[in-house]
């Protein structure tokens, strides 16, 4: 059985015949992770409230392990942030 593509991976493959490369894929996530501390900051100036920030993408990786939106633990099954928030800023 074939594995489906994600349409944007499709317009990849038919412009550059290839998947993107490791460091191509970490070096989007690093941006996408940039933004989003950028993003949050300005919000919270603007309406003072409380979005999380996340100065590296190690620490935005392991907050989603917390949450459990990808599957993944840290070694020796400790949480992967204290407690329940992350680094507000």
């Amino acid at each position: 059985m074939r594995p489906k593509i994600d349409p944007a991976f499709k317009s990849l493959l038919e412009h550059n015949r290839s998947l993107p490369t490791y460091d191509e894929l970490r070096i989007a996530l690093d941006e996408s992770v940039r933004l989003q501390a950028h993003y949050a900051k300005l919000l919270n100036m603007h309406d003072a409230g409380k979005r999380m920030i996340f100065p590296t993408t190690a620490l935005w990786l392991l907050r989603l392990r917390e949450t459990g939106f990808i599957q993944g633990k840290l070694a020796g099954g400790t949480p992967a942030l204290p407690g329940k928030g992350g680094a507000h800023v």
